[in-house]
């Protein structure tokens, strides 16, 4: 890369995402543990929450947040 291409290379800029300000998000947040506890007393046809299915989703209110890291 010469000079001129060197000059009009432009470095991305971070912008950091803001998960809890999305509709999804703010829903997920909202209704899980309300959602668990009917599931664990058999409010619905289903068997209990998957352990991997509950783990997914704390990991999905977890990301993005930076305390949490």
């Amino acid at each position: 890369m010469d000079r001129a291409q060197a000059s009009q290379v432009r470095c991305a800029v971070y912008r950091r995402r803001r998960p809890e300000r999305t509709p999804l998000y703010r829903v997920v947040q909202g209704h899980f543990e309300t959602y668990l506890a009917l599931a664990r007393e058999g409010h619905f046809d289903a068997e209990a929450v998957p352990a991997y299915v509950e783990r997914e989703f704390r990991r999905y209110l977890e990301c993005g947040i930076l305390a949490h890291g």
